[in-house]
This record gives structure tokens, sequence and C-alpha cells, in this order.
């Protein structure tokens, strides 16, 4: 039985503990925070691209650097630059909105990859990883709880069947399926 040495219980359910759910919503905090920095960056980058590229021979060096620095520089432009300050400005949201939709859609094809047609049971899961820190795993096998490598629910043993050979057995089926015995 796992001991939780935590102040995270859930008096809802018995005071279970909330460690795995407290760092499961800490790595999903820190995923978003990353996300907005990558977002925040990539906007940046085409913003003062834009701003570059296309007021290059329209403003001095000075206010060009001044203006990628702060918006409010913007002011003390005359009104046929300030039209095109906001041009671009237009410009470059326009990239922005175009980048985040082709990343939305490569993020929607990649959530439709990991489509399953039989997904897990997850409480079967949960009650089988329960049983192997008991230390029942056999009591699991004999329950039908165990899993294999492709995440498919194996039932459970009949008895009308023969039983699967275990490495301590003294023998190995041949080809054919009759029992060879070994020595």
């Amino acid at each position: 039985m796992r001991v939780c040495h935590s102040v995270l219980k859930d008096p809802l359910r018995g005071g279970q503990c909330l460690c795995a759910t407290a760092a499961a919503q800490g790595a999903l905090s820190q995923a978003r925070v990353l996300g907005g920095s990558i977002g925040l960056s990539m906007a940046t980058i085409v913003l003062n691209n834009k701003l570059s590229q296309q007021l290059r021979g329209v403003l001095d060096p000075a206010k060009l650097k001044a203006l990628e620095q702060s918006l409010n520089t913007i002011g003390s432009l005359s009104p046929a630059n300030q039209a095109r300050v906001g041009q671009v400005y237009t410009d470059s949201f326009n990239e922005q909105m175009r980048i985040c939709t082709y990343l939305s859609i490569f993020t929607l094809l990649a959530a439709l990859a990991t489509y399953e047609r039989n997904p897990a049971n997850v409480a079967l899961m949960k009650k089988r990883q329960q049983a192997m820190a008991d230390g029942s795993v056999e009591d699991a096998s004999a329950k039908g709880m165990m899993m294999n490598s492709a995440d498919a629910i194996l039932p459970p043993p009949r008895p009308d069947l023969p039983t699967p050979l275990h490495s301590e057995e003294l023998g190995r089926r041949s080809l054919d399926g009759h029992m060879e015995k070994s020595g």
C-alpha cells in the first residue's frame, strides 16, 4: 500500500493522496507558460522583421529602433508614417495568425494520430497498478487485469484451456504444438 506523506488529501475521496494530481497540474501549468513564451517570442520576431523590412527606407534607423522598442513612438511620427506603421502592424498580425493557424492544424493532426479505437480501460489499469503495488501480481493475473505490450486487455485465464508454459517448466513446445520433454 502506498503511503502519502503530503498534506494534499482529497476529503471527498476518503483522504486519497493528491500528489499525482498536483504534479500533473504543475506540469500542465508549466507547459502553458512555455507555450505562451514561445508564442510571444514568435510574435515579437514576426513584428520586428516586418517593421525592419517594410519601414527601412521610410523611417530613419533611430526612429525605427525606437518603434521596435515601444509603440508609443508612433505619436512622434507624421500622419503618413503613422498610417504606414499601422499597415505594418496589421500585416504583422495577419502573419502571426497565419502561423498560429498552421500550428493549430498540425496539433489537430497530431491529436487525431493518437486516436485509438479500443482505448485502454483506465479503471482496470489502476486496479492492476494497485495490485502490483501491493505485491499481488499473481492475483492481478487471475482477475484478468494483466495488460499486454499493446495495452490490450487480456481476458482472465480459462480453466478449460491449457495454461501457457513458463520458463521454470521442463518442456518446450515443438512447431506442431506437442510437448517435448527436455533432458
